[in-house]
């Protein structure tokens, strides 16, 4: 079997395939932390301090930023998907995978968005 020749763009592709992969564990990294938060301060009542509302708001910014790659690196990674990711072991059936891997993940993207907003919440009452 020939090697195909390495190409700029199959490189700079899978890059973008690492960083979509990365940013959807941002993504959920930073959405336990605003949970654990949450479940602590429901647990014990205690106002949120100026530590934990630092560390929400890097999760915050490190969750939007990591969901706007997660949708732009997708679109990326849809179109090539063909060309760089296909395996002829798993046939249509890969189709079928992501159709269900897409509609848990929108289901999780609508979850953590409730979260911000049960966070921020919290974080009104602990400035009162």
């Amino acid at each position: 079997m020939a090697r195909t020749p390495t190409t700029k763009r199959g490189i700079l592709v899978v890059f973008n395939n690492f960083l979509h992969d990365l940013a959807s564990g941002t993504w959920v990294a930073a959405n336990a932390f605003q949970w654990g938060v949450l479940r602590r301060s429901r647990a014990d009542g205690a106002p949120v301090d100026e530590a934990t509302r630092a560390g929400l708001e890097a999760a915050r910014v490190a969750s939007r930023v990591s969901l706007w790659w997660i949708v732009g690196g997708g679109v990326v990674r849809a179109l090539t998907f063909r060309r760089y990711e296909w395996s002829d072991a798993a046939g249509r059936g890969q189709v079928t995978l992501l159709g269900v891997k897409h509609v848990l993940l929108f289901g999780a993207v609508a979850a953590g968005r409730h979260l911000e907003r049960k966070v921020a919440e919290i974080e009104g009452r602990s400035r009162v």
